[in-house]
Parts: structure tokens; C-alpha cells; sequence
């Protein structure tokens, strides 16, 4: 049986946290990793070894990002995938360059909508 249904319906879609100023790294000194286009391969693979570390202003909770979140670019020529694999110590979060796809598991396996 096949069943044909609207990705809002089996997930929560939005996008991430919006960047007024140009993107500094700020080291050690950083609260969040920051996840940008640069970061996902054309193979849809995460470079998650280079991630720039920021202090996002106001309250970045509510865009925190948890394993099987799936990151879809919105910019550039072609419109790459990854999917967040583990934890890196510190919260990530991902400008609006990208969209945020969390899966309800209960619906929908991220993998496989990955």
C-alpha cells in the first residue's frame, strides 16, 4: 500500500538562526558550533571538523540541533542534504542559509527521508 503524504505532516520544517553581521569565529571563547553551507559535501556528508565556533546573540536555544536533524541548503547551485550524526561537546546550530528538518520518528525514519 502506497500512501502519499506532505513532508510538514511527518516533520517539523524550518530554518535556522538568522546572522545580522558577518560570521566571526570566535575560538575557545564560542558557545555554539555553527553548522554553514560550506559544511555539507555534495554527497550530503557533514565536514563537522572545521566548524566555526560563535557567540550567537539572543537566545540560540530554540535552534540547537539534535542528532538525525536533517540540513537542507536553500543557496547555491546544488541543493545538498546532510544529516546530523552524534554530539560535539558543544550545541550547534545552523544559519538560515539552511533549512531544518526534524523527523518525527514515529512517521518517518531520517535516514531514509535523508
Amino acid at each position: 500500500m502506497h500512501k502519499i503524504v506532505t513532508l510538514e505532516s511527518v516533520a517539523e520544517i524550518r530554518l535556522g538562526m538568522p546572522f545580522k553581521s558577518a560570521i566571526q569565529d570566535a575560538g575557545e571563547q564560542g558557545s555554539c558550533y555553527l553548522i554553514q553551507t560550506k559544511d555539507i559535501g555534495l554527497d550530503g556528508i557533514l565536514d563537522l571538523g572545521a566548524l566555526t565556533s560563535v557567540i550567537p546573540e539572543g537566545n540560540p536555544e530554540k535552534h540547537y540541533l539534535f542528532p538525525n536533524d536533517i540540513l537542507l541548503r536553500l543557496r547555491g547551485p546544488v541543493f545538498s542534504a546532510g544529516i546530523i550524526e552524534g554530539n560535539l561537546g558543544k550545541p550547534i546550530i545552523t544559519s538560515n542559509q539552511l533549512a531544518v528538518i526534524r523527523c518525527n520518528d514515529n512517521l518517518i525514519l531520517p535516514h531514509y527521508l535523508h
